[in-house]
């Protein structure tokens, strides 16, 4: 390769599983040939697919990547919606956002054993992609080894075995060499590039938590704690669409008032024994007030495991509010 790469791979959990994980493996391939490619990885938790859109503009910066591959295809996107259109719309979002900032697109589409082949997403893909970027599928593949030995050359039936990482990763890397010069950019001008801003609240600094995932995503929150308030008034009407915060060991529940209408937003769950975004739509509005309540309440919520750290003290975290669809 004649210049320097750089390559983001972006997805669900399966891009930050295993050790080393496919983007880590990829680029560990490249370093053994000497080629001038650095692969860097950004992964979110599947239960997570209505964040990735809004997360974009944080995960890759117009100018600091070439070529982004999208790993979309293994989340729990077909099981909380239905509807190919809500998958559109969805892809849609993602790359409109990528187009904007000049950056070529591969979809790599992973096995998952109880998903069709051919799901909505994997459907929304080939649509989105078709004549534009290239597709590399595995499904098939992971398919064929199962019903021939087996195996599917995954630990769970979604995330892969180091093997099959190695397998695939190489596979990728040599279809980006071999391929990258025809690999084409589709710049696009977004007509509201507003829509991927969030609405962040301004507190005092030691109500200020950075989230680090440890798997390429670092974002800032707002720490409020049992039975603390905070209110915001706005100068003129604001659109409101959702609102981002994470679950956690100690994340428990919130009511948030828009104007005069209070919703109340579970912030715990079974899977709380480790932090992840989470992500509630709220239907898009425009509002001149909210506020947003941390109960005395706490939520009873069993969880599926024992807690990754031992926590205190009931915190919740608010990272902000989405303005898009």
């Amino acid at each position: 390769m004649d210049k320097p790469l750089k390559i983001k791979c972006i997805g669900f959990s399966v891009t930050g599983f295993g050790d080393p994980s496919y983007p880590v493996a990829m680029d560990r391939y490249f370093k053994s040939l000497n080629e001038p490619i650095d692969v860097s990885y950004t992964s979110i938790g599947g239960l997570s697919i209505d964040a990735l859109p809004y997360l974009l503009n944080q995960i890759v910066v117009k100018g600091d990547v070439d070529l982004v591959i999208l790993e979309i295809a293994t989340s729990w996107f077909s099981y909380v919606r239905t509807g190919q259109e809500e998958a559109d719309a969805y892809l849609n979002l993602i790359v409109q956002y990528l187009e904007s900032i000049d950056v070529g697109i591969i979809f790599i589409n992973l096995y998952r054993k109880d998903t069709s082949d051919h799901d909505i997403v994997v459907e929304g893909i080939n649509k989105i992609a078709k004549d534009k970027y290239p597709v590399l599928d595995f499904k098939e593949q992971y398919r064929k080894q199962f019903s021939e030995t087996g195996d599917d050359g995954t630990t769970d039936g979604v995330h892969p075995k180091p093997e099959s990482i190695e397998q695939f990763s190489t596979q990728v890397c040599k279809f980006i060499l071999e391929n990258y010069q025809d690999l084409k950019v589709y710049p696009l001008i977004l007509s509201d590039s507003k829509i991927f801003d969030l609405i962040r609240l301004n507190t005092s600094q030691d109500m200020n938590y950075e989230y680090n995932s440890n798997h390429g995503l670092v974002l800032n929150t707002v720490k409020l704690g049992q039975e603390i308030t905070l209110e915001h008034e706005f100068s003129s009407p604001t659109r409101i669409s959702g609102i981002f915060y994470l679950f956690g060991p100690e994340t428990n529940q919130c009511n948030l008032t828009l104007d005069n209408e209070v919703i109340h937003i579970p912030m715990r769950d079974e899977m709380s024994y480790y932090r992840r975004v989470g992500y509630r739509y709220l239907g898009i509005r425009n509002i001149t007030r909210l506020k947003i309540e941390h109960p005395k309440d706490v939520l009873d919520v069993k969880l599926a495991r024992e807690p990754w750290e031992k926590v205190e003290n009931l915190q919740n975290y608010l990272i902000g509010f989405t303005s898009g669809i």
